[in-house]
């Protein structure tokens, strides 16, 4: 009888279990399938790759240092993350992962300050700066922005000069600085203060908020023409968000979590299930990028469907998939894994630009 790993311990099970003898996670029919097989998960313009020996690569675009040297703005060739790993999930401008230990790992731009929590076995998050947890026991924890409200907890941080803008000319610009295009969040952004804390605790961890104060019309006399200008000066505040907008809080909520239907790297709730109609169409794995609006198919024979377009152009059946807004994986038979990238919202042709992507020292999956 053939063995596999559980996806929540890493413990050896047998393929007619329906629970896991050690920590008693449910075992979905696919799990059992292709427990042997590299899984695969997309961010918006990256990848993650979890070996079945527990190792995590990453590879695409590094811009909130998600896969690693935060120095490398890009990945063309796997880069491994952690070992003894047992869930991982892409989320916008962080890598979570749970390890053997039942502990969970961030990876980017001000992962020590998120937090840490011990007896999981799964882990999810999307791109609307989201992330999930779920213990041995089946609770499931939240962390992050909350579905259905605007509140973010928050600090002030710095409250940044006024600066000032002229409009009424082709050549706007700031009163204290010269000025070339561009809008007041780009200004602010430029700033030391605001550098400074997106280096310390991550560009997701601040919050810029701009206000605008109006000053009455300024005339600037002109050697020939007399024109009126505007003149509109901003104030910022930078914020940080507090331990309490990232501590995990327990979720109540109806998941299709045993479906291998995917929203971004999560499950989907049984309203986002009957909303896309995942019971009326075709496949064993579909998954919506929540930027893309558009799904991607993993078909019972083996072949996948990408924006309409049929990928049946390839040697061995697909096993698994993940689709971000730019990005696209695809784990064959053998355990190879094909990536590729395009650009957001437009056409593209993946029969030309997925590629292979080998594991470093060519490491094989025990088939």
């Amino acid at each position: 009888m053939n063995e596999y790993k559980c996806p929540g311990c890493g413990a050896l099970i047998e393929e007619t279990w329906l629970f896991c003898t050690e920590c008693g996670k449910k075992i979905p029919q696919k799990v059992q399938q292709n427990a042997s097989l590299p899984q695969v998960f997309a961010g918006e313009n990256y990848g993650l790759i979890l070996t079945a020996q527990g190792e995590l690569y990453g590879l695409g675009e590094n811009q909130y240092g998600q896969l690693g040297d935060a120095a490398t703005e890009c990945f063309r060739e796997p880069v491994l993350i952690a070992r003894e790993v047992i869930s991982a999930a892409a989320g916008t401008c962080y890598v979570l992962y749970a390890t053997r230990d039942g502990e969970i790992h961030w990876q980017g731009i001000g992962a020590e300050l998120m937090p840490r929590v011990s007896d999981i076995c799964q882990v999810w998050a999307d791109s609307t700066d989201r992330y999930w947890a779920v213990t041995n026991s089946g609770q499931l924890l939240g962390m992050g922005k909350e579905p259905g409200k605007q509140t973010r907890y928050k600090t002030l941080a710095a409250e940044l000069p006024q600066a000032t803008k002229l409009y009424g000319s082709a050549s706007s610009y700031w009163t204290d600085m010269p000025y070339f295009g561009g809008t007041p969040e780009e200004y602010y952004q430029g700033t030391r203060e605001y550098r400074e804390l997106s280096r310390r605790f991550g560009p997701r961890n601040i919050v810029l908020e701009i206000e605008e104060v109006k000053g009455p019309a300024q005339k600037l006399m002109g050697l020939l023409v007399k024109p009126v200008y505007e003149r509109v000066r901003y104030q910022a505040k930078l914020y940080i968000l507090t331990k309490e907008y990232w501590t995990p809080r327990p979720i109540v909520e109806t998941w299709m979590e045993d479906t291998p239907h995917r929203l971004d790297c999560r499950p989907m709730t049984k309203e986002e299930y009957r909303e896309n109609r995942l019971d009326k169409e075709p496949g064993i794995k579909k998954v919506i990028p929540k930027d893309l609006g558009t799904k991607s198919y993993l078909l019972e024979d083996g072949t996948a469907i990408d924006g309409g377009v049929l990928l049946d152009w390839l040697e061995q059946p697909i096993r698994d998939l993940a689709r971000g807004t730019k990005i696209l994986l695809l784990v064959l038979q053998d355990g190879q894994v094909l990536w590729g990238t395009c650009q957001k919202y437009a056409p593209c042709d993946w029969k030309r630009k997925l590629k292979p992507c080998p594991l470093p020292e060519g490491r094989k999956e025990n088939l």
